[in-house]
């Protein structure tokens, strides 16, 4: 049985898609309130983390208009990586984590022994990483769990 999220997480996420938009909770991850909660806690559970992983709390209160590096790397990973890879079948992301760059590809194979999602990673130590992930059963359901499946860090990691 799933716990139900804290009423907390769902205010936050309402606040911040009225903040952020001003449009009444129109987001980059939904048109309203309704689905920018419903894309917040589908990303939430996709890399397998807290809202507060990306909201910072201070003196008792989450501060969710405040921007911080994990949110724009949540942005970028929606507009650069996913909607890229579904346009145009391959994409190119670098990430910048405390002055460290992980270089991060991907190319969208649909047809042939060689099909699904090719993931390379070269991580700022010089390591490259690889993996292919199956395609998912519908190319629009392209999304956050198709590639770290409740992992933040999956490619860095042994797997």
């Amino acid at each position: 049985m799933c716990n139900p999220i804290p009423s907390i997480v769902l205010a936050s996420v309402l606040l911040l898609a009225s903040v952020v938009s001003g449009q009444h909770g129109k987001t980059i991850f939904g048109e309203n309130k309704k689905t920018t909660l419903k894309a917040m806690k589908m990303i939430s559970k996709a890399l397998g983390v807290k809202c507060l992983h990306c909201h910072v709390k201070e003196n008792g209160k989450i501060l969710y208009p405040k921007d911080t590096a994990e949110k724009e790397i949540t942005r970028s990973m929606k507009m650069v990586f996913v909607d890229s890879l579904f346009l145009k079948r391959q994409t190119l992301l670098t990430l910048e984590e405390a002055k460290k760059k992980t270089h991060i590809t991907a190319r969208f194979v649909a047809n042939g022994d060689s099909a699904g999602i090719h993931l390379t990673a070269k991580t700022a130590d010089g390591k490259v990483h690889r993996k292919l992930l199956p395609l998912p059963t519908d190319p629009k359901a392209l999304n956050c769990a198709t590639c770290h499946n409740g992992k933040l860090r999956f490619l860095t990691r042994a797997h």
